[in-house]
């Protein structure tokens, strides 16, 4: 079964982990399946980002459910993540993530889906991810806690 999001379900999933005062600037779903896993290794991720953070929810295959869950939640703040970079056309796009959390580094490239996405315009979203990552880099480490992006959406 694969995994789809509804708008609805997506905004009350990216709201209850948002601290206060914290707004959402974006979110975009990737997958990534290694080649010597023939899909049974395969995760999917919903990146989120918000003006603080970035976050991302890995969802592993449920053998039980026989569909993706939720196994790990991750904070990144903007000052962890090194690079994170969206390549490709609207068709065959990857979205790369290297960062530094609490479980070690990350250096990950994942795909984005953009045809029969689980998520409406996708590829669109992940370049708003990617935005909101070089405005905060373009900031000055004094003026980050002051000045916000804009939010996701308006």
């Amino acid at each position: 079964m694969p995994l789809r999001y509804s708008d609805l379900h997506l905004q009350i999933l990216e709201r209850g982990l948002l601290e206060p005062g914290e707004h959402l600037t974006g979110h975009v779903m990737t997958e990534r399946n290694p080649w010597y896993g023939l899909g049974l290794l395969a995760k999917k991720y919903l990146l989120v980002s918000t003006d603080r953070r970035l976050l991302v929810l890995e969802h592993s295959r449920s053998w039980v459910y026989r569909t993706f869950v939720i196994s790990h939640v991750e904070s990144l703040p903007w000052h962890d993540v090194e690079d994170l970079s969206f390549r490709g056309l609207v068709v065959k796009s990857k979205l790369r993530l290297v960062a530094k959390s609490s479980r070690g580094p990350i250096a990950m490239t994942m795909k984005v889906p953009s045809m029969f996405a689980p998520v409406r315009d996708n590829a669109r979203a992940g370049q708003y991810v990617v935005a909101t990552f070089q405005a905060q880099r373009a900031l000055t480490p004094s003026s980050r806690p002051q000045q916000l992006v804009p939010h996701y959406g308006t």
